[in-house]
């Protein structure tokens, strides 16, 4: 009795079949390999990382090539998660977001981490400046952590270390290490060092009391 081979008859059948074998045997290693790198958390990093190293995390009323070719000193430094808006007057604001390098021109910082870099001139409203060099402009308040204050004005805020060449200081708090707390300071003009401001209204009251 002569047996027939079924898929020689049917050899259209037999490729389809083998193909889709294949097809499921690629599914199933490729959804392993998927499960092996979220479980390791390599996709899941991935993701994570490229939000991190985004530049501008939101422009307001300007597209980024508009932005950099107006202040294209933005271009050349290095920002993460930068909010940025532009003034009616067509100034820079900074809104929010990480300054980690690069020399900031001009315009107007409201808040947000300066890592480090060159602080060419502008008004600072309000922050955290980790390192720097500050050349000149108008310091309104905020934390200074460490840097060099070459000149500019000093309205308010807290200083907690760095190198002071010049400027106007009008009031604000330095660290004191003997202390160990921050401390009103007042800026002497003559011996070029500063000073801590006693307070008036407790010397009187122990006046009264002696």
């Amino acid at each position: 009795m002569e047996i027939t081979n079924y898929y020689s008859v049917f050899p259209d059948k037999f490729v389809y079949f083998v193909i889709c074998v294949a097809l499921m045997m690629l599914i199933v290693i490729l959804a392993n390999k998927l499960k092996e790198k979220m479980e390791n958390g390599t996709i899941i990093q991935k993701l994570l990382t490229f939000k991190k190293e985004r530049k501008y995390e939101l422009l307001i009323g300007i597209s980024k090539r508009e932005l950099e070719k107006k202040f294209p000193w933005l271009r050349d430094a290095d920002l993460k998660e930068a909010i940025i808006t532009i003034t009616p007057t067509g100034s820079i604001e900074w809104l929010d977001g990480i300054w980690k390098k690069g020399r900031w021109e001009e315009g107007i910082w409201r808040g947000g981490i300066w890592e480090n870099g060159t602080w060419v001139n502008g008004v600072w409203k309000r922050g955290l400046w980790l390192e720097g060099e500050w050349k000149n402009g108008v310091w309104e308040d905020g934390i200074w952590w460490d840097g060099v204050w070459i000149d500019g004005i000093w309205k308010d805020g807290a200083w907690l270390s760095g190198i002071w060449e010049k400027g106007k200081w009008e009031k604000g708090k330095m660290w004191d290490n003997l202390k160990q707390k921050f401390v009103d300071v007042k800026y002497d003009e003559k011996n070029k060092i500063f000073k801590e401001i006693k307070n008036e209204n407790k010397k009187r009251k122990a006046n009264i009391s002696l």
